[in-house]
């Protein structure tokens, strides 16, 4: 059976890209500390929860064979309100800024 090579950091990579490309207003957070994290550092991503959806769902189409990396990202979630917006964040991952 195929065994997706990809780990989290990767997808999560691959999809900061694919904002950036595509003129996404969502901002990807590096470093955030959410709730009950006792700062400990993860990625996220900040907009409405609407648009933080739809973008994951169409990097998915565009990316299937990100599909089960994806799935389990969103399984793992956490959310913060901050005000105006949202921050969907990653516990479990971090990744570092490119560049």
């Amino acid at each position: 059976m195929f065994r997706n090579l990809l780990r989290k950091e990767d997808v999560l990579k691959m999809l900061v890209t694919w904002l950036e490309k595509n003129r996404s207003a969502i901002a990807p957070h590096y470093g955030y500390s959410g709730r009950g994290m006792f700062g400990r550092k993860c990625f996220g991503l900040e907009g409405s929860d609407t648009e933080i959806q739809t973008a994951l769902m169409d990097f998915v189409a565009d990316n299937p064979q990100t599909l089960g990396i994806v799935r389990n990202l969103i399984k793992g979630q956490q959310r913060d309100n901050m005000g105006l917006s949202m921050i969907v964040y990653f516990p479990d991952v971090d990744i570092q800024a490119e560049g």
